[in-house]
């Protein structure tokens, strides 16, 4: 479950051109995003803590009931996506921030994805609207995944 959880999250990484990456944290204690698998759902939940307009931490569940490897892949990815700060869902059911997943289906990130969270972190993407070649700082958070 973790490598599939972690493998959702590197689509964001490399979409992001290793702009926003994340290392595993020991404890969920030193964690900035904890990550807890559910099996009694199949949806995912994102609960963040802000203080003045920035996150402190997020709790991430990802349910795992009758899932496919793929789509528990696209619930965590979706899942980070909420965890990196995008509040809503999109209105295009292609992008990877839809609120329904389509089972079966891929769930790359879109364009319309990541120019949302390059809305959050302007500072490390500049004004571009297309995936970014790495360059320039790096985003890094914490995360611990509990449950396996």
């Amino acid at each position: 479950r973790q490598e599939l959880a972690l493998a959702g999250f590197n689509q964001w990484v490399a979409a992001a051109g290793g702009r926003l990456n994340y290392t595993l944290a020991g404890s969920a204690g030193d964690a900035d995003i904890t990550v807890r698998f559910d099996p009694a759902t199949r949806n995912g939940l994102t609960e963040i803590r802000f203080s003045g307009g920035v996150i402190l931490s997020a709790a991430v569940e990802v349910g795992v009931k009758d899932q496919t490897p793929g789509d528990l892949q696209c619930v965590a990815a979706h899942e980070y996506g909420h965890a990196l700060g995008i509040n809503g869902h999109s209105d295009d059911e292609a992008d990877l921030m839809a609120a329904v997943h389509l089972i079966g289906s891929a769930c790359p990130v879109t364009t319309r994805d990541l120019n949302t969270i390059k809305t959050a972190y302007c500072r490390l993407f500049g004004r571009v609207a297309r995936p970014a070649a790495r360059q320039g700082p790096s985003q890094t958070v914490r995360i611990r995944c509990d449950g396996e």
